[in-house]
């Protein structure tokens, strides 16, 4: 990552800041993840009031972890090899018609 292509920005998470150099692209990402950690923290903070912000960080980064799992296997990590032998069969056919 290039110096000029950076930012430092500060994302204040569950009240205390962390400060983060981020590509000035992905800063807006960054933020959004932010706010989205925050709210699954309330979350758990008010479906588990008597708990404290560890636990509600603990089970946000679960919860997280869940997702991620459940979309990595979702992904077909063979698609694209079987998409290009799809279209050489299909140039096969196209080649061979009349």
């Amino acid at each position: 990552m290039e110096v000029q292509d950076t930012k430092q920005i500060t994302a204040l998470i569950c009240g205390r800041p962390y400060p983060l150099v981020v590509s000035a692209h992905d800063e807006s990402v960054v933020l959004k993840l932010v706010s989205d950690v925050n709210q699954s923290v309330q979350q758990f903070a008010n479906l588990y009031p008597n708990r404290d912000k560890q636990d509600h960080l603990a089970l946000t980064a679960l919860s997280l972890a869940v997702e991620l799992s459940k979309l990595q296997q979702q992904h077909d990590p063979d698609l694209p090899k079987r998409l290009e032998q799809l279209e050489k069969q299909l140039d096969q056919l196209l080649r061979t018609e009349p």
